[in-house]
């Protein structure tokens, strides 16, 4: 007999909870920790790459909330390296990179060649 994770295709195990726990964390105001354990988080190899990707779109944002624009920049880059499609449409990176880029003082060559990427003009 098949259950319903079976029928639809999807698991829910440890990085699942991971996952929504950071983005739960996000959302409700605790950036810091949201932060600091999505990017502790190991995915397994077989995950999703959308599921794996908004993970690291939300950790990248929370990076970016307390203020360490070099580590959400990173994030981002976690992102389109395992659902790069997902990360170059998702309208939150592209707030994420203006952010950003107005908040360093120089622009570096992996932000504008990202943004580049994205389409964004910063």
């Amino acid at each position: 007999m098949l259950g319903e994770s079976d029928l639809y295709g999807t698991l829910f195990g440890s990085a699942d909870v991971g996952i929504h726990s950071c983005a739960v964390a996000l959302e409700s105001g605790d950036p810091g920790r949201a932060a600091h354990e999505g990017a502790a988080l190991r995915l397994p190899v077989g995950i999703a790459g959308p599921r794996a990707g908004h993970h690291w779109q939300d950790v990248g944002r929370a990076w970016l909330l307390i203020g360490q624009p070099d580590k959400a920049l990173d994030s981002l880059i976690s992102a389109r390296r395992v659902a790069p499609q997902q990360t170059r449409l998702h309208p939150s990176v592209c707030e994420t990179l203006h952010v950003i880029a107005a908040t360093q003082r120089r622009q570096t060559d992996t932000l504008v060649g990202f943004a580049s990427w994205v389409g964004a003009s910063l």
